[in-house]
């Protein structure tokens, strides 16, 4: 049985670095994913600003 521990300890010790490599993974495409919607809002609020000045000169083109 003493063999059995050691073996376990570097199992344990495996897959607890390789956990942890995952969720170092996982963070770095949620910030990723942030970094993609904070774009995406940008070109939002771009498209919004085209919108009203579009509206205003359609207003008063017909008036």
């Amino acid at each position: 049985m003493e063999k059995a521990a050691p073996v376990f300890e570097e199992e344990m010790n495996r897959l607890r670095e390789r956990i942890y490599e995952e969720l170092q993974d996982a963070i770095t495409n949620v910030q990723i994913i942030n970094q993609n919607l904070a774009h995406l809002n940008e070109v939002g609020d771009d498209i919004v600003s085209i919108t009203s000045i579009w509206v205003k000169f359609l207003r008063n083109t017909t008036n």
